[in-house]
């Protein structure tokens, strides 16, 4: 298998899966035409519809994707239910959390991106 298939695969099947009560995010990455590998460059960070994403503002530096995740899965299930009982396909509310973080001090900058199941 070619290393390109490979990312590729791993992207799709890693992707959103629970190892140790965490869940792993996997995103792959391109070099532009020009070779600068810019961030705007990276792929599926957050593809698919921009109305399924929200934007969370003033978290704590120390924020964690997964406490982000937890808190808005509790307020959906709360909500509307567990998913189960309400979509078919999604096993969780919230599809990806994003937390933009400083690239030196791998601290957060106080905001977050949450994408909810297409279903919603």
């Amino acid at each position: 298998m070619n290393p390109y298939e490979a990312a590729r695969l791993a992207v799709e099947k890693c992707n959103g899966t629970v190892f140790m009560e965490r869940t792993i995010r996997v995103d792959s990455s391109v070099r532009s035409a020009d070779g600068s590998g810019k961030q705007s460059d990276i792929l599926g960070s957050f593809a698919g519809d921009p109305k399924s994403t929200v934007f969370v503002g003033n978290l704590d530096f120390a924020s964690k994707e997964e406490d982000v995740r937890v808190f808005f899965e509790g307020l959906l299930t709360t909500e509307r239910g567990a998913p189960s009982e309400v979509l078919d396909t999604a096993k969780r509310w919230v599809s990806r959390v994003r937390i933009v973080r400083d690239k030196d001090t791998q601290l957060g900058k106080g905001f977050a991106y949450v994408q909810f199941s297409a279903s919603l």
